[in-house]
């Protein structure tokens, strides 16, 4: 986490915020939310509820975004057009690949990243750091 991720955190002073520090990288959070979406009991009894980059109602949503953004810089369809994503995490990136798996003209997908660079260290292998810790 960067400092300035840190300090958007820890400025959040609602009561139903709760921050909390995790030992390990993103995929251990990660990992962590996966467990918590699969205990419906859990979920249930403190009213929980997510949308981050692993739900697909976010994923599907910031697909609509790639279309919105698309027509409005395109003057004829099948225009391709670019995108630079500025995201340490997947899931924006991956709602362009899915816009451009649907046929939206997509030329180049751009991840532009910060310390939080999940997509330059997953990019050359495949492997997760989670997976390549597990090995």
């Amino acid at each position: 986490m960067s400092v300035f991720q840190a300090a958007q955190m820890y400025s959040l002073q609602d009561a139903n915020i709760f921050n909390i520090a995790v030992r390990g990288v993103f995929d251990d959070c990660q990992d962590i939310m996966k467990k918590i979406s699969g205990d419906f009991g859990f979920k249930a009894r403190h009213r929980l509820g997510t949308v981050n980059s692993i739900n697909w109602a976010r994923i599907a949503a910031q697909v609509v975004y790639y279309f919105k953004a698309y027509f409005a810089v395109t003057r004829r369809d099948g225009e391709p057009v670019s995108f630079s994503v500025p995201s340490g995490n997947f899931g924006n990136v991956y709602a362009g690949y899915v816009a451009r798996s649907m046929g939206l003209a997509i030329g180049k997908l751009i991840v532009a990243t910060n310390e939080n660079d999940v997509p330059r260290r997953i990019l050359p292998t495949g492997a997760t750091a989670c997976a390549r810790r597990r090995k």
